[in-house]
């Protein structure tokens, strides 16, 4: 072989080379974009996907702070009902209960007690073999006026951040286990109010509590 066709053969064997590395950086540099592309339409996703969960806890937050608003601009009533017992000298057993009433909301309510049923009642839970429960009514009292606590008041109003309690004595014959209920109707003006402002007031403020009554 002479020195030129070396010469032509060694350029030959230089283009073959170089096309092929042209070619294999030809394939790199497309799969290179191909991944940025890639990532580019990955990272607007999660940026999209971030800008929505944003929008969600601005509006979550928003709603809060409206219900927060509303439970300001409503009464919210807590009852609780405490007894103590004691044997009467007459028989039987004295049951002292007191209902306090906590006005935590920020606004005044109205509790009705003319015209409507007993605020307080005691009634006796029978357990019977069948292994269900009765509750039969043993005494329904209504809220004593405080200056005169044969008669009943037509209403109270309970203020905001305001406490009131309410005692009622109760004598009872035979011991066992009885349910103390109270129920406070709430004004129905009251309610219509607290309607336009988006709050739903309850019908009535209540509250429960099971004793036993008797020598333990």
């Amino acid at each position: 072989m002479d020195l030129k066709t070396r010469i032509d053969l060694i350029e030959l064997i230089l283009k073959i080379v170089v096309a092929i590395g042209a070619g294999v950086w030809a394939v790199f540099l497309f799969r290179l974009l191909k991944q940025r592309e890639l990532a580019q339409a990955a990272l607007r996703k999660s940026e999209a996907e971030i800008s929505d969960i944003e929008k969600k806890c601005k509006l979550a937050d928003a709603q809060i702070r409206d219900l927060d608003l509303k439970a300001r601009q409503q009464a919210v009533v807590t009852v609780a009902i405490q007894s103590t017992v004691q044997r009467s000298p007459e028989g039987g057993y004295i049951l002292l209960a007191v209902v306090t009433l906590v006005n935590s909301g920020g606004r005044n309510t109205q509790i009705k007690w003319k015209d409507e049923l007993p605020a307080f009642s005691l009634r006796q839970v029978k357990f019977h073999d069948d292994g269900t429960v009765s509750y039969e009514v043993v005494k329904e009292l209504r809220v004593p006026l405080t200056l005169n606590p044969q008669a009943e008041p037509r209403s109270h109003i309970l203020r905001a951040g305001g406490t009131e309690s309410i005692h009622f004595p109760i004598h009872v014959s035979i011991s066992g286990v009885y349910l103390l209920s109270f129920r406070g109707v709430v004004d129905e003006t009251e309610r219509k109010e607290s309607a336009k402002l988006g709050a739903e007031l309850p019908l009535a403020w209540t509250g429960s509590r099971l004793v036993f009554i008797g020598d333990e």
